[in-house]
């Protein structure tokens, strides 16, 4: 620098140069950021109008055997589907408009809400989904469903859940093989009626039982070996959130402890998928308005909702070090025909029919998310048929509804008005579930389609036909003990 100070007033104007140079810059790089956002708005725009202008024919899939192998909509070549301008539908004016259609003769169940629109002239009729259904922002490409005959292992056969699953594999043409312990949680004659219906329907030979517990390592190789297991659903577990509290061990022992076990059955027979039953629990005391399978669930509030989580790390585990294909589905207050009766929905029908009160634990506003029997099972049974390496998806109605609502629908179905007794909220309860079920409606093709009202009017008409016209669940029970139903069942030895 001299001392007439030119070299400072070149650095000057240099740095001035500099910044002017970089402002250029800076401009032009946001200008290009700003464009591409609006070209990935845009994009992200049409692929989200093209969901709901797919061809009809792309969306027709069977319903009528819950899941059965059938493919969900082809969700991930929406690009291809919507140069067929001739078979596409009319844009909706709006996202609240936004519902999938389907011709009048398709296999679609019936739409339960929203806007209705006048897209056309054509005869079509509108089908079951909900905004949080049609989130496909996380799509991916579908596994293809795996098709022909199976022979599945199913826990837990003789209770509610995994009974229902056993029916569904053996009515679309699978074998079934039950294992269950047939323990006293509740009264073992319904779990003893239960496999003897089975039995009796579909054949012996095609509905074998095996009175096991589970967590035995040695039955369940025997059991797998002798029986050629490929499939399993775990539907089995010691359940309820309230007991567990009082009693932890034992939810460790058969939970964690026996899905352990199964899992190292399973993989050392290399079987081709692995489905096992979580629950919603796992969300403890979550903030979200929907759950979604990718919150972190590290805060449970009961020793259940604990053993549930634990056997999902299990699962991953066993996915990741042995390469066994695993998928957990969180079940969200499933209810229905042969429900479990220590659960709220049997209780509240079975003691309203009966002109007793009911114990309401709050003041009516904690929300569930009840799920119909019949949405749970296709969920169940699409997982079977895709194997996945390891994945987690909420299977639930998509909503909630509030304790004092379900009330009242129960006293609308069963014409009687429910005595209340009202109770402080209990030790281990969350103050709402809601799924958020796109994942699994964007992997498995899984899509709600009975609603609360509808599931409580075939629950009621089945506990009339089952247990009313008998006097009632506790008349029922007298009429014969576990010991005499289970000499009507054909019991396998491992």
């Amino acid at each position: 620098m001299t001392n007439d100070g030119s070299e400072i007033k070149g650095e000057r104007s240099g740095g001035g140069m500099s910044r002017a140079v970089l402002l250029n810059v800076s401009a032009f790089l946001a200008l290009v950021v700003v464009l591409g956002l609006i070209a990935v708005v845009n994009y992200e725009d049409y692929n989200d109008n093209m969901v709901y202008s797919l061809p009809v024919q792309q969306h027709r899939t069977n319903q009528n055997t819950r899941g059965g192998g059938q493919q969900p909509p082809e969700l991930m070549q929406q690009a291809s589907l919507a140069s067929s301008s001739s078979a596409a539908f009319s844009q909706p004016k709006n996202k609240e408009e936004r519902v999938l259609w389907e011709d009048e003769d398709g296999e679609f169940p019936e739409y339960t809400g929203g806007i209705d629109i006048d897209i056309d002239n054509s005869p079509r009729r509108r089908l079951t989904t909900t905004e949080n259904l049609m989130d496909t922002s996380t799509c991916q490409p579908e596994v293809e469903p795996l098709v022909g005959k199976k022979k599945v292992l199913v826990t837990g056969g003789g209770g509610f859940i995994g009974s229902h699953v056993a029916e569904a594999l053996l009515e679309r043409g699978d074998d079934v093989v039950i294992v269950d312990e047939m323990n006293d949680y509740y009264d073992p004659a319904i779990k003893w009626t239960n496999i003897r219906n089975l039995q009796k329907k579909y054949g012996v030979e095609r509905c074998k039982f095996f009175q096991y517990d589970f967590t035995k390592f040695d039955p369940m190789w025997n059991i797998f070996k002798k029986e050629k297991i490929q499939f399993v659903a775990h539907i089995g577990a010691r359940a309820g959130v309230r007991p567990s509290i009082e009693n932890p061990y034992l939810y460790i022992h058969s939970n964690i402890k026996g899905t352990t076990k199964l899992l190292e059955v399973a993989r050392l027979f290399s079987i081709q998928n692995f489905v096992y039953a979580s629950s919603s629990s796992v969300y403890g005391l979550s903030q979200s308005t929907k759950f979604k399978e990718d919150e972190k669930c590290d805060k449970p509030v009961s020793p259940y909702a604990a053993t549930k989580r634990s056997t999902e790390l299990l699962a991953h585990s066993y996915s990741a070090s042995y390469q066994l294909n695993v998928t957990g589905l969180r079940f969200f207050t499933v209810f229905g025909p042969r429900g479990r009766p220590d659960m709220a929905p049997f209780k509240f029908v079975d003691r309203v029919s009966q002109r007793q009160s009911i114990d309401m634990f709050g003041d009516g506003r904690t929300s569930r998310d009840y799920t119909y029997i019949d949405d749970i099972v296709n969920g169940v049974v699409r997982a079977l048929d895709r194997p996945h390496k390891t994945q987690v998806f909420n299977l639930g109605q998509g909503g909630g509804a509030k304790l004092a609502e379900f009330i009242g629908l129960v006293e609308k179905h069963t014409g009687k008005k429910a005595i209340i007794n009202r109770m402080p909220m209990q030790l281990g309860d969350v103050p709402y579930t809601s799924a958020d079920v796109s994942k699994a409606y964007c992997y498995l093709g899984y899509v709600p389609t009975v609603t609360l009202d509808e599931g409580l009017r075939k629950t009621v008409e089945w506990y009339n036909a089952t247990y009313l016209t008998r006097g009632g669940y506790k008349a029922v029970q007298k009429e014969k003990s576990f010991a005499e139903l289970s000499v009507e069942v054909s019991i396998s030895k491992a």
